[in-house]
């Protein structure tokens, strides 16, 4: 195996790393995997899902709260639980009153916020 050969197999290993990494594994290990069975590393880094804690993630960053009762993603604000039909504790007023409502998506997004969470645009 030729130094080019070495080099151009450390730079694709990347690619599995990264696609693990952004489903919330680690990109050392992902790195070491695809160097050393890069064909079998790609199509694995592709099938496997999410990490739990990835997907809780993305969850809050788009404004879900969890259920008191059920444990099941609700969008914030709602009134009752979609799964399990029990009414949700609305929030303090003191707390409505630190948010401010997002001109594109309608999300709440506390006071003094640059991005809104859900959509990325820029709050006044």
């Amino acid at each position: 195996m030729t130094i080019d050969m070495v080099l151009v197999l450390l730079v694709l290993a990347l690619i599995p790393a990264f696609i693990a990494s952004s489903k919330g594994r680690s990109f050392a290990l992902w790195y070491v995997y695809g160097v050393c069975l890069l064909i079998v590393a790609i199509p694995h880094a592709i099938i496997i899902s999410k990490t739990t804690e990835q997907k809780d993630k993305e969850l809050k960053s788009a404004g879900y709260v969890e259920c008191p009762y059920c444990k099941e993603p609700v969008k914030a604000g709602a009134v009752v639980c979609p799964h399990c039909r029990r009414e949700l504790p609305q929030p303090d007023p003191q707390a409505v009153e630190d948010l401010v409502k997002c001109r594109t998506c309608g999300m709440m997004v506390k006071k003094g916020a640059k991005y809104c969470p859900r959509c990325g645009n820029l709050i006044d």
